[in-house]
């Protein structure tokens, strides 16, 4: 079972990273904040590369990983906090933190 996560990883890294991609979109199209537009490009664009290179078996790409979405799950988190809005701070928090689980435990 252990194997078969560590495989998807990979995927699952470069999928959350163009989640947070979109959601930078989004945030930018209600709010017309440039800054969720860039940031959210930024890190959706350093979580897609890095599931890439994370197949190529790069710790490079893991380890840019593991800071992104820890970043990411740090933000996510304060923004819940800040605003008690379970959508989409709450929602993208959990998300964050479980990718954070996964990339910790599955190294």
């Amino acid at each position: 079972m252990r194997k078969l996560i560590k495989q998807w990883i990979p995927a699952i890294v470069s999928s959350y990273g163009i989640l947070i991609w979109l959601e930078g979109m989004v945030g930018f199209a209600w709010t017309q904040y440039y800054s969720l537009l860039v940031l959210g490009s930024l890190a959706g664009s350093v979580l897609v590369v890095s599931g890439f290179t994370m197949v190529k078996g790069s710790t490079i790409g893991y380890r840019a990983a593991l800071a992104t979405t820890a970043l990411l799950t740090v933000a996510f988190a304060y923004r819940l906090y800040a605003t008690y809005s379970l959508m989409p701070a709450g929602m993208m928090a959990i998300l964050s933190l479980i990718l954070l689980i996964l990339l910790i435990f599955n190294k």
